[in-house]
C-alpha cells in the first residue's frame, strides 16, 4: 500500500496533467481547472478515509465537517432568514461536531480498511453525489456539475489504481497477498454494503442532469485529438 506522501505526489501529479491539458486546449476555463486540479487531488486521498485514526483521514475529516457547516450554513441563510441566529450557529455547530467526531465512529463500526469503500463503485458514488450537489444546490450548469463529479472520482481511482500497483511485487516477479483488496467493483466481507451501494447508484441515476453538454464536450475533444 501507497504512503500518504506517494499518495499525495501522484495525485497531485495525476489531475494536474488533464486539467492542465483542457485548459491548454481552451475546453474549460482557468477557473473550472484549479477547481479539477483540487477536487481530484482532493479525491486521490479519500479512500484512505476508511482509517480514521489515521493522519490523512482525521484531516479529511475536518475537511468535510467544514465543508458540510458551510453548505447547511448557506442553505440556512438563504431559506430560514427568519430563524433566530442562535438557532442557526447552533445548528452549524451540532452538523460540524456531528461530522467531526460522531460520523468517523460510525464509519469504523460499519466497515473495515480497503472494505466497501475502498472500491470502484465507491467512486463513482461519490462523483455522482457531488454531481448532484453542484447542479442542484450550487445550480451549476449540467457541464460544470459533471465536470466536478468527475474530477472527484477521477482522483479517487487514481488512489485504487496506486495501491493496487503497489500489490506487484516487480523484482520477484508476483503478486502480492494485498492483490485485488484496492481496485475491485464489490467487496466480499462486505457484500451487502457493495449491493446496497449499488442499489444507490441505481437511485441516484436517476436524479442526474441532463448529460447532452458532458455528449457535445466528448465531440469537440474527439475532433481536435483525433482530427
Amino acid at each position: 500500500m501507497a504512503n500518504f506522501k506517494t499518495h499525495y505526489q501522484v495525485g497531485m501529479i495525476a489531475s494536474i496533467v488533464p486539467a492542465g491539458g483542457l485548459l491548454a486546449l481552451g475546453f474549460i476555463s482557468f477557473a473550472h481547472a484549479t477547481l479539477f486540479f483540487i477536487l481530484s487531488t482532493f479525491g486521490s486521498l479519500l479512500p484512505d478515509i476508511d482509517i480514521p485514526s489515521s493522519k490523512i483521514a482525521k484531516a479529511l475529516f475536518f475537511t468535510l465537517s467544514l465543508f458540510g457547516s458551510v453548505l447547511l450554513s448557506t442553505y440556512l441563510f438563504e431559506h430560514f432568514a427568519t430563524l433566530q441566529p442562535i438557532v442557526v450557529y447552533g445548528s452549524i455547530l451540532v452538523a460540524f461536531v456531528l461530522l467531526q467526531y460522531f460520523f468517523p465512529k460510525i464509519l469504523t463500526a460499519f466497515t473495515r480498511h480497503r472494505g466497501f469503500i475502498h472500491s470502484v463503485p465507491m467512486a463513482v458514488f461519490l462523483a455522482m453525489v457531488l454531481s448532484l450537489v453542484c447542479f442542484y444546490y450550487f445550480e451549476l450548469n449540467s457541464f460544470s456539475s459533471y465536470l466536478f463529479g468527475f474530477s472527484l472520482g477521477y482522483g479517487f481511482i487514481v488512489h485504487l489504481l496506486l495501491d493496487e500497483a503497489y500489490s506487484v511485487n516487480l523484482m520477484g516477479a508476483r503478486l502480492k497477498k494485498s492483490f485485488g483488496t484496492a481496485f475491485k467493483l464489490y467487496d466480499k466481507k462486505e457484500w451487502l454494503h457493495s449491493f446496497l451501494l449499488y442499489i444507490s447508484l441505481f437511485v441516484l441515476s436517476w436524479f442526474l442532469p441532463n448529460t447532452d453538454s458532458i455528449w457535445q464536450f466528448a465531440r469537440r475533444v474527439g475532433r481536435v485529438v483525433f482530427g
